[in-house]
């Protein structure tokens, strides 16, 4: 989670590191709910032409009815001290990205073990298995981004008939 914060704190002090991390991460690569919240709040404002600080991000999560599960306003003005280095958010937002890819192929793992010990036909599950795989695949980009959520949906298979 030190990455995701450092994206943020990074994001919060420069649009243009916002704008790198913003090519490379979405909501849904932040493994902390607060952080995704915080960091669709940042891109909101950020395509509005908005400044991207503490007060304008509180202001945008107060306004989605957020700001509580985001951690609050004093947890939103915390993450600008928690900066690093804003010329690394590129090599933090590989990290968060990294972790996320890590994170949808574990629960690819989970479903593929779940649908093996819930005797569901092993043909099935092994073409459903291949293809998850590749559409996460093909979801990633060379830049080590991570595939969106949408690539990845889960279907119920059919249980084989008991003998």
């Amino acid at each position: 989670m030190d990455a995701e914060r450092a994206v943020l704190a990074a994001c919060l002090h420069s649009p243009t590191a916002l704008d790198t991390a913003g090519g490379m991460l979405g909501a849904e690569d932040f493994a902390s709910p607060a952080h995704g919240l915080v960091w669709a709040a940042m891109l909101a404002l950020r395509q509005e032409d908005c400044p991207v600080d503490p007060v304008m991000v509180t202001h945008q999560l107060r306004r989605q009815g957020v700001l509580h599960q985001a951690g609050g306003p004093a947890y939103v003005s915390g993450l600008a001290s928690a900066v690093h280095s804003v010329a690394a958010v590129d090599h933090y937002a590989a990290i968060v990205a990294e972790q996320a890819w890590s994170a949808r192929l574990h629960a690819l793992g989970k479903w593929l073990i779940q649908a093996t010990v819930h005797g569901h036909d092993p043909a099935e599950v092994q073409t459903e298995a291949v293809n998850r795989l590749s559409a996460l695949a093909a979801g990633r980009s060379l830049s080590g981004g991570c595939p969106r959520p949408e690539v990845a949906v889960v279907r119920p298979l059919h249980r084989r008939p008991a003998s």
